[in-house]
This record gives C-alpha cells, sequence and structure tokens, in this order.
C-alpha cells in the first residue's frame, strides 16, 4: 500500500513520463511513415494519370529501348547518340501512356490476329526495323513473315545461335504492337476532322487573288527603348490579356550557365598529325600489317566492304577508290557526329566487284537433335550428295526438321559493325566464293553442320578490304591543365552572379540564360531539343538548390570537353506563371512598349494620306507585287498577317484608312492594282486537302498537349542518382 501512496503522489508526473513516451513511438512510427515514402517517391520515375511507375521497371524499358535502337542504327549505318536515345524512349514512352490511357476509356485494343495480318502484309513502314535484319522477301522491298516466323520460332536461327537478335526482335515486335495502337487511335481522331467547305474556299480566294501594293511603314526600332515608360498597371492589363500564355504544367528552373570549352591547340594538332604519319609510314613498310593496326587500336574488315562502310567519313570515302591494293593515304581529316576532328589513316588491302546480296537456304544437322551420335558428318554428306543429283531441298530440310527457307544476306549488318567474329567472317568468305545453286557444308563452332545452297547474287558492285587507323584530335594533357586552372580562378575570384557575369568575357568564358529548364530531358537542355551530354548531375543540383546559389564546376560534354558552372536565378513554380516572374515581366514589358511605340507612330501619320506624305515622316518606302493574303510580303522587317488582311479588304486605287498596327512596324499602303489567277480546280482540290491536313496537325498537336494536361504528369526521372 506504501508503493501504491507513492505512486499516487506521483502522479502528475507518471502522466508527463507516459505522454512523452507515446509521443515518442508514435513520432518514431511517422516518422518510419515518412521516411518508407520518401523512399518510394526517390524510388519513382514518373507519375501519368495516377499510375505510378517504377524507377527499376523504367530502367529496365530505356536499356532495352537504347540497345534495341543502337543495333538498329548500326544495320542502318547511322550513328546515333546514346543520350539522344534515353530521351526519345522517354518520349515513346509517355505517348504510348497517354495514348493507352484513351484507348483504354474507349475500349480499344491490337489483337494479336491484327498483328499478324500487318506482318503478313508485309507492307507497313513499322516494319523497317524487321526488315534491317534481313528478313526481306525476294523483290528486297517487303518484310518476309514467312523468314520471321521461321527464326524466331527456332529462337535465333537453327540452332539458337542468335539469341541476343531474337531478343531483340521480341522487343521490336512489343514496340510495333503499340505503333499500332496509336496509329489506331489517331486514326479514330482524324475520321472526326471534317470537310469545311467555306474554310477550303477561303484558302483558295486567298491564293487565287493577289494585289499589287505600295508600302509606307516606321519601324518600332526607330524609337528607342528608353524613351517609352510603362507602370505596373499597364503590365498587370496587357499580363491579364496573356495570362493562358504563361501556364506552365510542371515546375521549371530559370538558371545562368557559364561554361568554357576545351579546345585543342595548334601544338595538339601538329603532334596528332605527326602521330599518324608515322602510322602511315609503318603502314607502308611492315610485312605485318595486323600488328600496325592492332598496336594503334584500329580496324581491319577482313571482308569485302563497299563503299557505303565509309559515309561517315566523306572526305576518306574520296579517297579509297583511288587507291591502289597495298597504297596507304592520310591522315585523312573528318568530323565526327559530335563535331570533333578525326585523322584517319587508310591502307587498301584488296579490292574487287562482288554481290552485294546474296540469297541462301540451310538445313541444320545437330547430333542427338535430328542426327544420331557420330552419324552427322555421313549425314551431311548423303545431304549434299542428293542436292547435287537434284534432289528436293524443302523435303530435305522438313525431314531434319526444318522448313528450308531462303534468306538474303547483305552488306548492310556488318559495314558498319566493328565486332565481325572470325566464324562469321568465314561464313561471309563461303557464301562470296559459292556459285548459284552450289551446294556446301558449313561447320559453327557449336558442333553443327549446315548444309548451305546459293540460290541468287545481285547488285555488283565495287568492294573493298581496308585497314583504318582513326584518332580524334584531343586536349593534351597541359592543355587540359590550363583550362581547368582557368576556368577555377575565374569561380574563385567572381563569387556573386553579378561579378560572374561582368568578368566572365575577360577569363574566355561564354554564358547563356535558360529561362524554363525542366526535367523532361537527362540533362540541361539548351535550346529546347539538344541536351549537353553527361550535364545529369548538373540536372540534379538545378532542381535541388535554393535561389542565388552557385554551383561548382561540372565536367561535361561527350568527352568531359565542357566545364560549365550554374547560377539558379528562379523557381517557377507549376501553374500561371506570375508578372513576378523576370521573363515573364520581361516579355510583358517588351508588349508594352511596343503598343506604346505604335501608337506613337500612329499619332505621327494621323493626317497622312498619301504614300508621299508618310515618306515626308521618315517612313521606309517600297513596291511590291503578288501579295495575297495567304503569303508573307517579302523584304519586311517579319510576317505581318494583319497587314495582309487589310490589303485583301482595300479596293483598288485606295489609300489604307487608317495605320495598320503589325508584329514590326507601323504601316500604311495603297493598293495599285489586283487581279484574279483563275486557278484550275487541280489546284483547288489540292488547297482543300492542304486545309484538311493543317487541321489534322492542329487537332495531333493540340489533342496530344490537351491529354497531356490531364495527365498530370509528375516527372522524377532524371532527379534522383542513377
Amino acid at each position: 500500500m506504501a508503493a501504491l501512496g507513492k505512486i499516487r503522489s506521483k502522479g502528475v508526473f507518471l502522466i508527463i513520463i507516459i505522454g512523452l513516451g507515446l509521443f515518442g513511438f508514435i513520432a518514431g512510427d511517422m516518422f518510419r511513415s515518412c521516411e518508407s515514402t520518401n523512399r518510394a517517391a526517390s524510388n519513382r520515375a514518373a507519375v501519368i494519370f495516377g499510375d505510378k511507375i517504377d524507377k527499376p521497371a523504367y530502367a529496365e524499358y530505356v536499356d532495352k529501348y537504347v540497345k534495341a535502337n543502337q543495333v538498329l542504327y548500326q544495320r542502318m549505318g547511322r550513328q546515333v547518340n546514346e543520350e539522344q536515345l534515353r530521351d526519345e524512349a522517354w518520349a515513346s514512352y509517355k505517348q504510348y501512356k497517354l495514348i493507352e490511357h484513351e484507348c483504354n476509356e474507349l475500349g480499344m485494343t491490337v489483337t494479336d490476329q491484327e498483328l499478324s495480318d500487318l506482318m503478313a502484309k508485309g507492307e507497313s513502314q513499322l516494319l523497317q526495323p524487321f526488315m534491317a535484319f534481313g528478313f526481306v522477301d525476294e523483290t528486297g522491298r517487303k518484310f518476309s513473315f514467312q523468314d520471321y516466323k521461321t527464326f524466331m520460332k527456332q529462337k535465333g536461327g537453327q540452332n539458337g545461335e542468335n539469341l541476343e537478335a531474337y531478343e531483340l526482335l521480341l522487343f521490336y515486335e512489343k514496340e510495333l504492337k503499340k505503333q499500332m495502337l496509336m496509329e489506331k487511335y489517331q486514326t479514330l481522331a482524324m475520321s472526326c476532322v471534317l470537310q469545311n467547305p467555306y474554310e477550303s474556299q477561303f484558302a483558295f480566294d486567298a491564293v487565287n487573288t493577289e494585289s499589287d501594293v505600295q508600302l509606307a511603314y516606321i519601324d518600332y526600332n526607330t524609337i528607342k527603348d528608353d524613351a517609352v515608360q510603362c507602370n505596373e498597371s499597364e503590365l498587370k492589363a496587357k499580363y491579364d490579356q496573356l495570362k493562358k500564355n504563361f501556364y506552365l504544367p510542371a515546375e521549371t528552373r530559370s538558371v545562368e550557365v557559364f561554361y568554357l570549352t576545351k579546345q585543342p591547340t595548334e601544338a595538339d594538332r601538329n603532334n596528332l598529325n605527326n602521330n599518324m604519319l608515322k602510322i602511315a609510314e609503318a603502314l607502308r613498310t611492315s610485312v605485318n600489317t595486323d600488328s600496325v593496326v592492332r598496336k594503334n587500336k584500329g580496324k581491319s574488315y577482313g571482308v569485302f566492304v563497299s563503299d557505303k562502310a565509309f559515309n561517315s567519313y566523306p572526305q576518306l570515302k574520296s579517297k579509297i577508290d583511288s587507291l591502289p591494293v597495298g597504297g596507304v593515304a592520310g591522315p585523312v581529316i573528318d568530323r565526327n557526329m559530335e563535331g570533333k576532328q578525326v585523322y584517319s589513316v587508310v591502307k587498301l588491302l584488296g579490292k574487287t566487284a562482288k554481290a552485294d546480296s546474296i540469297e541462301f537456304r540451310g538445313i541444320a544437322l545437330v547430333e542427338e537433335r535430328n542426327v544420331a551420335k557420330g552419324k552427322k558428318n555421313s549425314t551431311a554428306d548423303s545431304i549434299v550428295n542428293v542436292l547435287k543429283n537434284g534432289g528436293n531441298f524443302e523435303e530435305l530440310a522438313q525431314k531434319f526438321g526444318q522448313e528450308g527457307q531462303t534468306q538474303w544476306n547483305t552488306t548492310i549488318p556488318y559495314e558498319n559493325y566493328d565486332g565481325l567474329t572470325n566464324e562469321y567472317r568465314d561464313f561471309l568468305h563461303l557464301l562470296d566464293e559459292m556459285s548459284v545453286n552450289e551446294v556446301r557444308t558449313f561447320a559453327p563452332q557449336d558442333g553443327s553442320i549446315q548444309i548451305i545452297q546459293v540460290m541468287n547474287k545481285k547488285n555488283v558492285t565495287p568492294m573493298y578490304d581496308v585497314a583504318i587507323v582513326r584518332e580524334e584530335l584531343d586536349c593534351s594533357d597541359e592543355t587540359i591543365n590550363e583550362i581547368d586552372a582557368r576556368f577555377n580562378k575565374f569561380l574563385a575570384d567572381n563569387q556573386t552572379e553579378a561579378d560572374l557575369k561582368k568578368n566572365a568575357e575577360k577569363f574566355g568564358i561564354e554564358r547563356m540564360d535558360l529561362a524554363q529548364l525542366d526535367t523532361d530531358k537527362n540533362g540541361i537542355c539548351y535550346d529546347g531539343r539538344n541536351v549537353i551530354p553527361h550535364s545529369d548531375d548538373a540536372l540534379r543540383w538545378v532542381f535541388s538548390a535554393k535561389e542565388n546559389d552557385i554551383s561548382n564546376i561540372f565536367s561535361c560534354g561527350q568527352n568531359n570537353e565542357l566545364l560549365l558552372a550554374i547560377v539558379l536565378t528562379g523557381i517557377n513554380e507549376k501553374g500561371y506563371q506570375t508578372l513576378d516572374n523576370p521573363s515573364v515581366k520581361n516579355f510583358v514589358t517588351a508588349l508594352v512598349k511596343r503598343d506604346k511605340k505604335a501608337e506613337q507612330i500612329i499619332a505621327s501619320l494621323k493626317d497622312v494620306k498619301t504614300i508621299e506624305a508618310a515618306k515626308a515622316k521618315n517612313a521606309i518606302v517600297m513596291d511590291t507585287e503578288h501579295v495575297t493574303l495567304g503569303s508573307p510580303i517579302s523584304n519586311l522587317p517579319g510576317n505581318e498577317p494583319a497587314l495582309n488582311g487589310a490589303i485583301a479588304k482595300t479596293q483598288v486605287g485606295k489609300f489604307s484608312s487608317h495605320p495598320i498596327v503589325g508584329n514590326n512596324a507601323v504601316y500604311v499602303f495603297k493598293v495599285n492594282d489586283r487581279r484574279t489567277l483563275n486557278l484550275d480546280e487541280q489546284r483547288k482540290q489540292q488547297i482543300a486537302q492542304e486545309v484538311m491536313q493543317k487541321n489534322i496537325r492542329y487537332l495531333r498537336s493540340a489533342g496530344f498537349s490537351d491529354i497531356e494536361k490531364n495527365a498530370d504528369i509528375e516527372d522524377n526521372r532524371n532527379l534522383h542518382q542513377n
């Protein structure tokens, strides 16, 4: 009882202790819940229509997309930038998710039968990726569905030796189905666009009637900006008028970027040129060309290729055909897709004329699969003899579990591929040596035996076997150290944005202002389309910094050739940007000042009734002919649709009833002549079709923008470390 009394005497104290304990428990649980939520958010790539897309799943899709397109472009002889492909992957993914949402609402799908029907017909442009893998019919223009089915049924060829190609083709097939769904939706949307006869007639009249006009105008630039003042109420009125143009669907940032490009010096250029001259001499004098090529990280095809293999290096390409066998050319200077100079030395190892397309078919014999153990070689010899004596290839192929379908081998896949195996080279040499209808055997490293028959050869063209050593012109270590030191000193000596801007030119530093930087691209996008390579860390800094923060130095560019530092000048919240936003205010201020300049110019032209009187007011006078409603007038400061409209409404011989306020100047004019061109019915139909296409393009653009806006997209792909 004594103990109980002691507890009662401490009642208030105990309540506080227990309360604090409960609060700690609840707070800890809340903390763990918030921590879990934050982890989930950081692991979330994006949200589209409420659908949460996890980073691992999205990253897997991007990796497949990049790899599939890299291989595809390589086979098509095109160069591609991996970061561009990653941005393309997001654009493709996002577009499909948006359209998929609309299609789900409509109950619209693409069935497996529709997919098969499209592939069987073989004429759609969507089938180009499959054709690049050699699935082409005998015409060379259509997709061969039969060859494709055979390949996929065998999961990468007769022995599965092309499993990577099989997996890539599976990805293409999934993407094809997505593209078909998007086309289906677009077709439905386009069917809602109706032909408007009045709009078509208006468009026809716009080009069917032309006028000869004498113009006089006073450019807004004749009045200095300093001479025009505007107050906040005027800016607010203009802002309210244009407010819908300032809506941001997602948060953006305004930044000022200071950057310095590492450029090779003349000494760097001379050193590379001298080194390439030594390599050229070694190729001329050495009896072991392969040793010279390997030592200098060059490339020797080992097979004959057409000059298309050198399309990316036009200067080098121009030298190849004129070289004698054994001849060496170089150093030859070209530029790669990043704009860097590339020095090349080439040695011509062989030259011939041969078919660039060979049709063949084969039967694969694999022990304990379609032939008994120890019977592979004797069975192969037997098949070859039967075929040489007129046996039926298809029947023999079916006997050994295959269809014996023909396929085409072209030079395109390996002309732009650096990784040819010795086995693939041997197979290509075999096809080259064989004559049409000849039958031979080929023994791959997997232990099978292939019975090969060549069916057709076409497109005989000059071919070359070459050894090439290439090297890009880069900065030396000394040059890099000097540039790094200069940029570091620039940041150390200038601690504020004002100082950075003031002294940038003195240090040879360039700068650019980016008013609406977003997370849509995987890095700093400087022109709305292109991204500075490897600037993803810089983008993450921008979206984690506070206003007026100055970053450390980022090394960016394809080869870290770009140094940049960033000042975060503004945070633009999602929604309508306010007039306080500097870029909005500058834009609105410019428009208000333009309006005030127009008022002053109109006042100066108040009593002007002739072109001569306008000229006396220092207006620029010009004669212009063939003015139509639908075409811009040449030789003006810019496009002026309001002027075109006013001219079309003014009678011949009349002076403009009032000055026309344009985008760039104020105009007065006199219509001297007008005529009807009497365009034929065919042209009228063409114009109607152009109107229809314009409306379709607008629907695609505006309709997709509305879908995107309603999707309430949350894009976090580039805000967390990959």
